[in-house]
């Protein structure tokens, strides 16, 4: 049966200890360890190194981080080698010594909890985008296209990023980048961007990072956006505060780019405004709600509820989700937003 095994530089290993201790499925459970020998050792049941996380294993992997910061476990050795995977569940690992360099911004003047919430950021954006956000080298992103159906039925996606490969050398620059802030965020799609952005610029906290919409289903997105289109109807400042914010959700007419279909159902109310974003969220909300009521026609159209209809929505109007979630975060308090945030 393969393992993972550990070796340590002192005899007193406060760290054997706390994962002892530990009950989670995300750390991986020592089987044995012996400090009789002239290097204590601990052996770890055996976990894949990864070359790729999901959606869903970027949210496993930022919760496990959560949950290490609410307990006051502090841990710096952000690094990809130290992120594996055994039976579809991400496992945090700290197999060795100061890995952490060029991945942990070690020298920034800021607490140990930010600290470890940009190297969250990082770790997502180099699983993203294939490159760590402090290499602002310009390079082209590599995809390796692949050709297993079943694999890429697997992982949900249709292609992989060729990682980067960081020489020691690279994380020397890596580190310097990081203490002076010189960063690239290869993600233009709005909903990523505003992901990272916050995260290197020390603007969120691990709980706020772990709910963020990037990490949602499409059921919650709809639900979201829906409460969100009630709150606004009994709220002027609300409103006001969205539609400050409508250019970075569209140019124009939002009608504008819509199908024909959507125009020719719309066109039998008059009762929306097409260059303001509060109608705009309203007709997702209305449509979303009584789908079951719409002609057939245009359920062929959307394809499933609600991830076609939501995937229609989303990707006409990109920055539509984030802008609405940060400008629904005053009202955080709500009964209806609450959960969101």
């Amino acid at each position: 049966m393969p393992v993972l095994i550990k070796k340590y530089k002192e005899s007193n290993i406060k760290e054997i200890d706390i994962i002892t201790k530990l009950d989670l499925i995300g750390i991986p459970k020592i089987l044995y360890f012996d400090s009789k020998f002239y290097r204590t050792f601990s052996i770890f049941e055996y976990s894949d190194r990864v070359t790729y996380l999901t959606k869903n294993e970027l949210k496993q992997y930022t919760d496990l981080i959560l949950f290490l910061i609410e307990q006051k476990i502090y841990f710096k050795n952000f690094n990809p080698i130290n992120i594996r995977r055994k039976n579809n569940q991400i496992k945090l690992v700290n197999l060795f010594d100061n890995d952490w360099f060029g991945w942990y911004p070690n020298n920034l003047d800021c607490s140990i909890q930010i600290k470890m919430v940009m190297s969250v950021g990082i770790i997502i954006h180099y699983f993203l985008t294939g490159y760590h956000p402090f290499d602002i080298n310009k390079s082209p992103m590599n995809f390796i296209f692949l050709k297993n159906k079943n694999l890429i039925q697997n992982i949900k996606v249709e292609n992989i990023l060729k990682l980067k490969k960081y020489t020691n050398a690279d994380t020397l620059v890596l580190d310097e980048n990081m203490t002076t802030q010189k960063y690239l965020i290869r993600l233009s799609d709005p909903l990523r961007h505003d992901l990272i952005y916050h995260t290197i610029k020390q603007r969120t906290t691990i709980k706020k990072l772990s709910k963020h919409p990037y990490f949602w289903s499409h059921e919650r997105i709809f639900l979201f956006l829906a409460n969100y289109s009630d709150v606004l109807e009994g709220s002027i400042s609300a409103c006001k505060k969205l539609e400050r914010n409508k250019s970075r959700i569209f140019d124009s007419s939002w009608n504008t780019p819509l199908d024909t279909l959507i125009k020719d159902e719309l066109s039998i109310f008059r009762n929306y405004n097409y260059n303001n974003a509060k109608d705009l969220v309203r007709v997702i909300r209305n449509s979303g709600r009584h789908y079951n009521q719409i002609p057939e026609v245009l359920k062929e159209f959307y394809g499933q509820f609600p991830v076609g209809f939501v995937n229609y929505w989303t990707k006409l109007f990109p920055g539509l989700l984030i802008v609405c979630y940060n400008c629904g975060e005053s009202l955080k308090d709500n009964e209806l937003l609450s959960d969101y945030y």
